[in-house]
């Protein structure tokens, strides 16, 4: 499968774990959600903090669903415990402009998004054993 094709693939699968998220914050803070939580507490705190945990433990049920892993970018392996966290608080830090940081996804030779180029891992399919 072709990087662009990979690098497609990630749309979907982040549009899941957004969903994954949203309904389970909202579940899980409804009583403190009707208070009119402040948007941009919820938008550069909250989101980013619930994004981080989900990350972070490695939930991402839209990479799972689509078959998609991170590796480091050179040894393609799994990435270090440092490169993981890298990764995971670059891309809840810039969450609220995520779209425009996936640009690169698309133009690079290796096909990483911003958040990947700095932790240096890149999105791969898994191969099938």
């Amino acid at each position: 499968m072709s990087n662009t094709t990979t690098a497609l693939l990630r749309i979907p699968a982040f549009i899941i774990d957004f969903v994954v998220i949203v309904l389970t914050f909202a579940f899980l803070f409804r009583g403190i959600l009707s208070i009119q939580l402040n948007v941009y507490i919820f938008y550069f705190f909250c989101l980013p903090l619930s994004f981080f945990i989900y990350w972070t433990l490695n939930i991402n049920l839209g990479k799972k669903l689509f078959k998609l892993e991170v590796v480091d970018a050179e040894k393609k392996t799994s990435p270090t415990v440092y490169q993981n966290f890298k990764r995971c608080l670059l891309m809840s830090l810039f969450l609220p402009v995520n779209a425009f940081l996936l640009i690169p996804m698309f133009v690079s030779k290796k096909n990483q998004a911003f958040h990947d180029m700095l932790a240096s891992t890149v999105v791969i399919k898994k191969l099938e054993p």
